[in-house]
């Protein structure tokens, strides 16, 4: 927060005038990281895959709000570098959770899929025996 007074000090303006988004995220970013520990240590989630989407918002969040803090003190478009790279950090971090649900998904499809067809094998099967008994 020094750093941040002793740069504007002499100016008229305020990091909100010149860095309005930056800042606005910073908050959201902030208000989602506190929100996701809240939620974490309420809850006491017993599920593990919950947990870690939990985690995974809160370290993002968290990586969010710095890397957009700090991109107030850089060049504007070094600042929004900055921030177009952080999105990478998310999505290497989801890329097991995502791997995870779709495997999960795909074994749930599949399942459905088995039952469904065991049911018009079975459907399937009563029919030609009826249809060989009337004959």
């Amino acid at each position: 927060m020094g750093l941040l007074q002793v740069e504007y000090q002499s100016k008229r303006t305020s990091p909100f005038d010149t860095h309005p988004i930056n800042i606005w995220i910073f908050f959201a970013a902030t208000c989602v990281y506190c929100s996701g520990l809240s939620l974490k240590t309420e809850l006491q989630i017993d599920r593990p895959n919950y947990f870690q989407c939990i985690n995974l918002v809160i370290l993002s969040s968290g990586a969010l709000s710095a890397v957009s803090l700090a991109s107030i003190f850089l060049p504007r478009l070094l600042g929004w570098f900055c921030l177009g790279l952080w999105t990478l950090l998310p999505i290497m971090l989801a890329r097991h959770f995502i791997k995870q649900i779709y495997e999960n998904l795909m074994k749930r499809i599949i399942e459905k899929i088995s039952s469904m067809r065991n049911r018009f094998n079975q459907f399937q099967g009563v029919h030609i025996e009826a249809s060989s008994e009337l004959a």
